[in-house]
């Protein structure tokens, strides 16, 4: 893989097909990817999605929006540190600046959560629960394996890729029409379900068209059928979204009182340079957290920048090398305050608690939508009526009810769109109102 190709600006617009573009004043094209991601719908709905604790009432903690605007600060100053090195040893083509690596990783780590559902990954479970249940495995039956399969498993990276190439704005005719290197550094586990079962998977089938025509205009590496290797900046977004929320994480836990302040406070002077020490001990609570977050992200930073550099050459030859920030970190500052958020943060009671109602509310919404997909769909194949409670659930769709016409597989992807970009509050709304509509109905209408 070169950097001539790995920055690639050329943009899918709609029928016209790929156009190259260049930067032509000071607002560069990876500047305008950034602005097209916070300018959408789908980016402004992460404010109301949580990022660990569902509902909080308290405004200081991080929604999903800050989360990602924090991870893309954070991206932004290691892939211009990544490019300092990389112009050092002559590595970046005629004309590219740190800068310009530092942007692309930016706007691609500001889109990283973007295909989130409501409550997280709370609600991924929740959707993947749906399809392992009686009226799922039902509703998957017409379906190929391939499909079932990755409904089962359904991926929220999988579904930000949709919402970027395929939802927001451009409906189906390129979305938010982000430059070939923005996409390719977005995606993490770049492979469909079936070309690596087991694990994460960034690509849908219905997008894996779209993605091999990507993936060779950035001049990905090949590995398989449906598998190709990462886009070498995917490491640092990786390893800002694990600097941010390895941290961040614990301080909202203080916030919250899930965690009590002295619990964070020896967890984390450990992990800090010791002639960082003195200068931590005059200051208050909220102070002590504040400092000691940058003091670890910045060590994160050297660490990630050390191990990109270790695994250079192989990033570059297509192999997958992990975790770079461990690679350079002998402390294994995220991993320690990983293993520690996990033991003490998101097993809460409050959270918990919130995300099982969340939990049966998701399942409710989905076995009434795509029971009644299912339905309208054997109605058609076998020409008799279908139930009023499907007719009733279909209604509630409106404008973003799936068209008769498309296979069963895009009627639930697009269901599933609808349902993956509600806020927190929406879902709850929508379930209540769906509830309400079906309370009182008769079983079938001819």
């Amino acid at each position: 893989m070169d950097w001539e190709r790995l920055l690639c600006r050329d943009r899918l617009v709609g029928e016209e097909g790929w156009k190259a573009q260049v930067d032509t004043s000071v607002r560069k094209q990876f500047h305008r990817d950034y602005d097209r991601i916070v300018f959408s719908d789908a980016f402004r709905r992460l404010s109301a999605k949580t990022q660990v604790h569902p509902l909080a009432k308290n405004d200081q903690v991080r929604d999903r929006l800050i989360h990602s605007l924090e991870v893309s600060c954070v991206a932004r100053t290691f892939g211009m540190r990544v490019g300092e090195w990389l112009s050092d040893q002559d590595e970046l083509p005629t004309g590219v600046h740190p800068d310009d690596l530092g942007t692309v990783v930016q706007a691609a780590a500001l889109a990283h959560d973007i295909g989130n559902p409501p409550f997280g990954h709370s609600g991924e479970e929740a959707i993947r629960d749906f399809w392992q249940s009686e009226l799922g495995e039902q509703c998957l039956t017409p379906l190929t394996p391939n499909q079932r399969a990755e409904l089962k498993s359904f991926e929220g990276n999988a579904q930000g890729f949709r919402v970027l190439t395929q939802l927001d704005p451009n409906r189906f005719t390129g979305g938010m029409r982000l430059t070939a290197a923005t996409q390719a550094a977005f995606v993490k586990y770049p492979w469909t379900r079936n070309a690596r079962p087991q694990g994460k998977y960034g690509i849908n089938h219905s997008e894996w068209s779209h993605f091999s025509e990507l993936a060779d205009r950035v001049g990905l590496t090949s590995i398989a059928a449906q598998r190709v290797a990462r886009h070498p900046l995917v490491y640092l977004l990786e390893a800002a979204d694990d600097a941010c929320y390895s941290v961040i994480d614990i301080e909202d836990a203080v916030e919250m009182r899930v965690l009590p302040f002295e619990q964070a406070r020896d967890l984390f002077l450990p992990l800090i340079d010791p002639a960082q020490h003195r200068s931590l001990q005059p200051l208050n609570e909220h102070q002590f957290l504040y400092r000691c977050r940058g003091l670890l992200i910045d060590q994160m930073e050297e660490a990630t920048l050390r191990g990109f550099q270790q695994c250079y050459e192989p990033i570059m030859r297509g192999e997958e090398v992990g975790d770079v920030m461990s690679v350079g970190d002998p402390n294994q500052i995220a991993r320690t305050l990983k293993r520690f958020a996990a033991a003490h943060v998101y097993s809460s009671d409050e959270k918990q608690l919130h995300q099982s109602r969340a939990h049966t509310k998701l399942q409710t919404i989905l076995g009434a939508m795509m029971g009644a997909l299912y339905e309208r769909f054997l109605a058609g194949r076998q020409r008799h009526g279908f139930s009023q409670r499907a007719a009733i659930t279909l209604s509630v769709l409106k404008r973003d009810l799936p068209d008769e016409s498309l296979s069963l597989y895009e009627q639930y992807q697009r269901a599933l769109d609808h349902i993956s970009g509600m806020t927190d509050p929406y879902l709850l709304e929508f379930h209540d109102q769906l509830e309400h509509r079906l309370k009182e109905t008769p079983d079938f209408i001819q």
